[in-house]
């Protein structure tokens, strides 16, 4: 199969892109970022991978601003509350009950503002976005065969960033220290610990000791916040750089064949390929892999592919 590709022209560069140009070179890494090569015509489902990415930076973004209130401490001291006075100075919840631990208060100071509230409702919803979207996103690059020669070190990132995603989902969950918080911690660190051989000394590393204590809950936060945001960064980064190297893989019915009967798999860039995807999604659409392109195209000859073509 000939792969056509358009060679974008040399763009002039003004204003605050020419000054950052001169400095760091940055036009090339813009340009290489912008001009992998794409399929022809672009269904909504290919978008769920920038989706995804754009659910991660919200996630980072809340994050961080709940880090700054949240107390990652379980070893409160064994307090009851005996008096009404204790009560309404919120160190318990009832007269005779067990003051609760700081991790927990802190999540209900949180949620006792509006913009708190709002941030912490962003962050609890969009980890269910993202595990959702990661998962169609997996399962649109299967079934458009994306794993297949020659983007298996994609496909490999990709599902290395499925399991980072997993990770996040369960470290997070522990956070608010709640009863079912921990109670659903308990069981998913158990089934670790039944893997032959690795499992028990998994789940002693996960839990930093024998049972599930205070000292659990900071090394959850740890994880969430260091260890975890770190590896996926760095995946995030590898998946990007081979879709750039490698283009997006196209899936069965989604080329176009000339009236000479060759195929045409690729359209230059991604604002080409977005211009038109976009278009045609608001007008109602085309039916796939009938454009009416018909072009005669000469065997190893350039094809002017931009989108005001298609």
């Amino acid at each position: 199969m000939a792969a056509h590709q358009h060679t974008a022209p040399e763009k002039r560069r003004t204003g605050i892109d020419a000054w950052l140009d001169e400095r760091i070179h940055s036009g090339k890494a813009i340009d290489f970022s912008l001009n992998h090569p794409v399929p022809l015509h672009i269904h909504p489902m290919d978008y769920l991978g920038e989706t995804t990415l754009f659910i991660f930076v919200s996630q980072a973004i809340t994050g961080m601003l709940l880090a700054m209130f949240y107390h990652p401490v379980a070893q409160t001291p064994y307090f009851i509350c005996t008096t009404a006075q204790q009560v309404a100075a919120q160190y318990c919840p009832a007269v005779g009950a067990v003051s609760p631990s700081e991790a927990w208060m802190s999540i209900q100071n949180i949620m006792g503002t509006t913009f708190g509230s709002l941030v912490r409702s962003m962050h609890f919803w969009g980890n269910y976005f993202m595990v959702v979207l990661v998962v169609m996103h997996m399962l649109r690059g299967f079934f458009a065969g994306a794993y297949k020669y020659p983007r298996e070190l994609t496909w490999i990132s990709g599902v290395a960033l499925l399991g980072m995603t997993l990770g996040f989902a369960f470290t997070g969950y522990l956070l608010p220290w709640d009863m079912k918080a921990y109670w659903a911690t308990q069981v998913g660190v158990n089934i670790a610990d039944t893997i032959p051989i690795v499992g028990t000394p998994l789940a002693d590393l996960v839990r930093g000791g024998p049972v599930l204590t205070g000292a659990t809950l900071g090394r959850f936060f740890a994880i969430h916040m260091l260890l975890l945001p770190a590896i996926t960064g760095g995946l995030i980064g590898l998946h990007l750089l081979l879709v750039n190297i490698q283009g997006v893989s196209a899936a069965d019915g989604l080329v176009v064949e000339t009236d000479q009967g060759e195929t045409l798999q690729q359209i230059p860039n991604v604002p080409e390929a977005a211009a038109d995807s976009n278009s045609r999604f608001v007008s109602g659409g085309r039916p796939v892999g009938n454009t009416g392109f018909s072009t005669a195209v000469q065997p190893g000859g350039d094809v002017d592919t931009r989108a005001d073509r298609l």
